[in-house]
């Protein structure tokens, strides 16, 4: 009997689903890492050991997060 695993990605933003079924389908994905120095806001810092997960982030909401992040480099 074969057995196979297929990786399911879910966005924490939109929750959308996709299955990864080819190793170069998830590359368009991507995680947010952020944090407030010395405050209450954040997710996880890429230094720290404990076990909060980054949240996963599908290319629609990477790329409208990209957008928003360089319109206030703009000015």
């Amino acid at each position: 009997m074969a057995r196979s695993t297929i990786d399911v990605y879910i966005c924490d933003r939109c929750d959308r689903v996709d299955e990864i079924q080819k190793t170069y389908n998830s590359y368009e994905w991507g995680k947010a890492t952020y944090f407030q120095y010395n405050g209450p806001k954040h997710n996880r810092h890429p230094t720290t050991k404990h076990n909060v997960p980054e949240p996963d982030i599908c290319p629609t909401c990477l790329n409208e997060l990209h957008e928003w992040w360089m319109k206030g480099k703009a000015k």
